[in-house]
């Protein structure tokens, strides 16, 4: 799936689409969502429940995958104009992930509306890096220095 834009730079890969609209204004996913049922044939394939999804890491030293826990998710599948569309996402959060299912769906039925959603996703995504780039500013100011002791002897 991708949102079309100008030029190749402003593509959307659902990776990123899903990045934006769960890290993001939870408001903008909401709106698209209910513009999108109010405009068109909305139909729940599978209701939002919650499920169990085993979370992959990878060992240090073998390099070798293996899996930490389980890690609660809410999946929904819905139907608009009959095109299929899925959303999932971690936690308790039946209404997003139907959101995610609905604008999923309309990204994959190339609906109209979809191309007007790039400048607004754009624009949460730099939103999104200016927090993170905060966040990571104070958390740097945390660090802590170690020494050894022959480091600080050789500094005298």
């Amino acid at each position: 799936m991708f949102l079309p834009g100008k030029d190749d730079r402003a593509v959307m890969d659902k990776h990123r689409l899903s990045r934006l609209l769960v890290e993001g204004d939870r408001s903008i996913a909401a709106a698209w969502a209910d513009a999108i049922a109010s405009c068109h044939d909305v139909a729940v394939e599978r209701p939002p429940h919650k499920s169990l999804v085993m979370a992959r890491a990878r060992d240090s030293v073998r390099q070798q995958p293996f899996y930490v826990g389980e890690i609660l998710v809410t999946e929904c599948t819905v139907k608009v104009d009959g095109v299929i569309g899925f959303g999932m996402i971690m936690g308790d959060e039946p209404d997003m992930a139907w959101r995610l299912a609905v604008i999923d769906a309309a990204c994959n039925a190339h609906l109209p509306e979809v191309e007007e959603w790039l400048p607004r996703l754009l624009a949460e995504e730099r939103v999104i890096a200016a927090r993170q780039q905060g966040e990571y500013t104070k958390a740097a100011r945390t660090r802590v220095n170690f020494e050894t002791v022959e480091d600080y002897i050789g500094k005298v």
